[in-house]
């Protein structure tokens, strides 16, 4: 037989259970903003590799219809236009300066309407 003495414990104290907060608040209060810095550095690197991802494609338009083209950023959307027509359309997540492309590859930025 066992011996008791009190009453039998069932469950936790309070004070238990606010310690255990605590130590889970303060863990979150550590960690959360260097989550934050990693997914501001991914949106920044995922800008790149769209833009990256994009040039590579212009230019290989311009060079296969042997004409310059321009590259126009405008409300959310990227576009690659070449003689008056849209060839690429892509919807970006970051705001992108307008550059052209000439037809041997050379790519240069151009000021914003």
């Amino acid at each position: 037989m066992r011996a008791t003495t009190g009453r039998d414990r069932n469950g936790f104290t309070l004070l238990e259970l606010m310690v255990v907060l605590f130590i889970i608040a303060v863990t979150i209060a550590l960690v959360a903003p260097q989550g934050y810095k990693v997914y501001d550095q991914a949106k920044t690197h995922l800008a790149r590799v769209e833009e990256g991802g994009f040039k590579k494609k212009a230019v290989f338009q311009a060079f296969l219809l042997n004409t310059d083209c321009d590259a126009i950023y405008d409300k959310g959307k990227l576009s690659l236009v070449c003689q008056g027509k849209t060839i690429l359309s892509r919807d970006v997540s970051q705001e992108f300066n307008n550059f052209h492309i000439s037809n041997k590859g050379f790519t240069t930025e151009t000021k914003k309407e």
